[in-house]
């Protein structure tokens, strides 16, 4: 699932804003090409509104123009599903997309926070880029403890808020509020590319670093897989000797049992034989006394 925000205000500056497109684009190239299925959510649903600037800057990135121009690619983010419609039981991974306006409805908004823990407690990847690591801040597991807790994550940095200016207009950012909240905050240099991997919480710095983000997410994915597949082979082939020593010990059982019914069979027949013979000689003890007896009248 990939998420993106629902805001287009750049706080009270009159800018307009909203996901960045290439922490959109570039990601949904990666996850393509591997061949992951994709749902496209925003807080709000229905059109989730690109940051105009972000397009602007992208006029030379392939990719970006062919998303943002793209018929089918430019519906998936024009028909986005409200994330209170949901169901996280159904993904196995969502991303945070970035861009400034994710700062105003991500980190207080309840869905968003509930996905991000149901993904993440039923062991599905949690990711997310840029701005984007702002709809983490709040997040608490089912234990109770918060998801970025003592684990490494990457946003946007201070020194790049500088760069663009646009630090006076949020309450906080990205890696003042992510430090204060105990998560290991960790950054390359400004503008540079740059990915945190905390098992199943992947994070990137900035829109240089969303291709490389998505491009650990799918790793995580493809290795959960493939350590599943391990997991579920061997459970079948363990299951297989375990029903082979069952059959087999039930056929030993069985011709054990067989021998031992025909053994008793052979001595039940052994004694009934004898009981017959003793009988007939008693019989014939007898007969034969009665016609003595009789022959000395």
């Amino acid at each position: 699932m990939i998420v993106c925000t629902s805001h287009d205000k750049l706080g009270d500056s009159g800018k307009q804003t909203g996901w960045y497109l290439s922490e959109v684009a570039h990601p949904y190239e990666v996850f393509k090409k591997a061949s992951i299925e994709m749902v496209f959510a925003s807080p709000k649903g229905g059109v989730a509104p690109v940051d105009e600037g972000s397009v602007a800057a992208s006029k030379e990135d392939a990719l970006c123009m062919s998303f943002i121009e793209g018929e089918d690619t430019k519906a998936l983010v024009d028909n986005t599903v409200a994330l209170k419609d949901i169901d996280a039981s159904e993904f196995d991974g969502v991303f945070y997309a970035g861009g400034f306006g994710t700062m105003w409805d991500f980190p207080e908004d309840p869905d968003v926070q509930r996905i991000a823990r149901q993904v993440y407690d039923q062991g599905g990847v949690v990711s997310a880029v840029c701005h984007g690591p702002c709809a983490l801040v709040n997040v608490k597991l089912g234990d109770g403890s918060l998801l970025v807790k003592d684990k490494e994550v990457a946003a946007f940095t201070n020194e790049e808020e500088d760069e663009v200016k646009c630090r006076e207009f949020m309450k906080w950012t990205c890696e003042d509020k992510l430090t204060e909240i105990g998560a290991k905050y960790t950054k390359g240099g400004v503008w540079a590319t740059h990915v945190a991997v905390a098992d199943r919480l992947i994070t990137g710095q900035n829109p240089q670093s969303a291709g490389p983000t998505a491009e650990a997410v799918v790793k995580n994915m493809m290795d959960k897989a493939a350590k599943d597949k391990a997991a579920k082979d061997k459970a079948a082939k363990d299951k297989a000797v375990k029903d082979k020593a069952a059959k087999d010990k039930a056929a030993k059982d069985k011709v054990a049992k067989d021998n031992a019914d025909k053994d008793k069979a052979d001595k039940d027949k052994a004694d009934k034989d004898k009981e017959d013979k003793d009988k007939a000689a008693e019989d014939k003890a007898a007969k034969d006394k009665a016609a003595k007896d009789k022959a000395k009248e």
